[in-house]
């Protein structure tokens, strides 16, 4: 057929122009595509930073903006140019169990925001967990930097100003001033974390206390990583000894029982005193299994006495606050007694008086518990610092141990005498026993003699000594000889 040369140009010509229109159409929508899925992707990145980045309690920086940003400014900042500071509030755990978990998390954005808003240039904050903050400060002079974060505690507290009573936030904070900017950042927040705990671990006379970091507390760090690496093989080996500090009764000088007392032979250090690991163990909560190791230890000698036909003597053990976690505090107790025999009335738990003001109620149910099962439970270290009178009263204790504090160390003090007698002599009323711990001077032992003190426990008769020891002194039937040195 024969189509005219007009009919098929314009036949081409519409075939052209609807392919133009559908490949730009295409290349439109594929653009328009692109844009669609790099805006998603922008956006869906924003939502992740907002996540990574932002601490959904506080508004501020989370963790890992803290940790990236800090490592940045480090690197670029010549040495001693900024400290690291870690920083908590004491006891806010109070907040939550007393106002909610809501009034937590606004206190805590109250806190970030008043840190916040003094921070300068180039400086960090962060909530990192809980109620600890980070901080990345300028370091300039030391004092100056303290008298800084003191300045930031006042303003947190500032809320209390016209409040009748008020409810203080102390600040407790560790400072690291970072000398090596190429030191890894995860090594200066540990060094700012150990300083804040040994910030915690003085007397706060202020809103703030405040601690910084030393060589001293690296080569402690060290010796506690040491001590934790070993203390579950010293465990097994054995290396753990029980050292008997014996009571004397004042009427005839007399053994009437004894404390035991954990002490470490280290295969490669000797003996170690109790200072230098329980304060430790307290903390990582490996104290547990040191203590029912010393009671198995003491029923195992209970035991021995009673088989060798031996007037057994009461012993009395040292039970961590630590226990008080546990639902079923003596289940394990129980088992290691019933497993050696040993009648209930030998043996005496001692439960520090901090324990009594930290949490009164469960102490009460505990005692109870021990006396069910015929425990004795004393008190020690009464007159420490918290002692209060409702003790006495409230809780059904058997013995009290009356703490050195109450004795003065020069002269004569007729107050503290007087105030002695009346514990002692109050404490014969309510029928519980009285032991005096930490007597060192003859001159306190004849004033004890006086009064209606049952025993005494110090040097001024024998210091804790090896089992082996403590049995030919308690039953050579002499009595026990008293120091003669003031």
């Amino acid at each position: 057929s024969v189509v005219p040369t007009e009919t098929a140009g314009r036949t081409v010509d519409r075939m052209i122009l609807l392919a133009v229109v559908v490949d730009s159409a295409i290349v439109l929508l594929f653009l328009a595509l692109i844009l669609l899925v790099k805006r998603s992707f922008s956006r869906q990145q924003k939502e992740l930073e907002q996540l990574a980045f932002c601490d959904p309690v506080t508004g501020g920086r989370s963790r890992a903006y803290f940790t990236r940003e800090a490592v940045k400014l480090l690197r670029a900042a010549p040495p001693g140019t900024y400290a690291l500071v870690s920083m908590d509030v004491e006891k806010f755990k109070l907040i939550n169990d007393t106002f909610g978990s809501e009034m937590g998390d606004k206190t805590l954005k109250f806190i970030h925001d008043v840190i916040a808003a003094r921070l300068g240039e180039g400086e960090l904050l962060a909530r990192i967990s809980g109620d600890v903050f980070k901080l990345l400060l300028k370091c300039g002079d030391r004092a100056v930097l303290e008298r800084r974060l003191g300045e930031m505690a006042e303003e947190i507290n500032r809320f209390n100003d016209k409040l009748q009573e008020k409810y203080l936030l102390t600040m407790a904070e560790g400072v690291c001033i970072v000398d090596d900017p190429q030191l890894d950042i995860v090594t200066i927040q540990g060094r700012a974390n150990e300083a804040r705990e040994a910030a915690k671990r003085s007397k706060p006379g202020s809103v703030n206390v405040c601690a910084f970091y030393t060589n001293d507390g690296r080569s402690r760090m060290l010796r506690e990583k040491e001590i934790e690496n070993r203390m579950e093989a010293a465990l097994a080996a054995g290396e753990f000894e029980v050292y008997l500090q014996p009571k004397v009764e004042l009427r005839w000088n007399s053994v009437a029982g004894a404390e035991a007392l954990v002490r470490w032979r280290d295969r490669t250090r000797g003996l170690l005193p109790p200072s230098e690991f329980i304060p430790l163990f307290e903390q990582n909560g490996f104290i547990v299994k040191v203590d029912l190791y010393v009671f198995e230890q003491v029923c195992r000698l209970l035991r021995k006495w009673l088989d060798e036909g031996k007037k057994p003597m009461p012993i009395s053990v040292n039970l961590s606050r630590v226990h008080l976690r546990s639902l079923d505090i003596l289940a394990p107790y129980d088992e290691i007694r019933a497993r050696y025999d040993v009648p209930p009335e030998l043996l005496e738990f001692e439960l520090t008086e901090t324990v009594a003001f930290e949490n009164a109620e469960a102490l009460r149910m505990v005692l109870g518990e021990f006396h069910q099962r015929g425990y004795r439970c004393s008190l020690d270290d009464f007159g420490s610092g918290y002692s209060s009178l409702n003790m006495l009263k409230d809780l059904n204790i058997d013995v009290i141990k009356l703490d050195r504090t109450f004795f003065s160390d020069e002269g004569e003090n007729d107050r503290g005498d007087s105030v002695v007698q009346s514990v002692l002599e109050l404490a014969r009323r309510l029928r519980i026993q009285t032991v005096c711990e930490g007597v060192e001077r003859p001159r306190q032992a004849e004033f004890l003699r006086r009064t209606s003190c049952d025993m005494v426990q110090g040097f001024v008769f024998a210091r804790p000594m090896p089992v082996a020891d403590f049995e030919e002194l308690a039953y050579s039937g002499k009595p026990v000889p008293m120091a003669q040195t003031e």
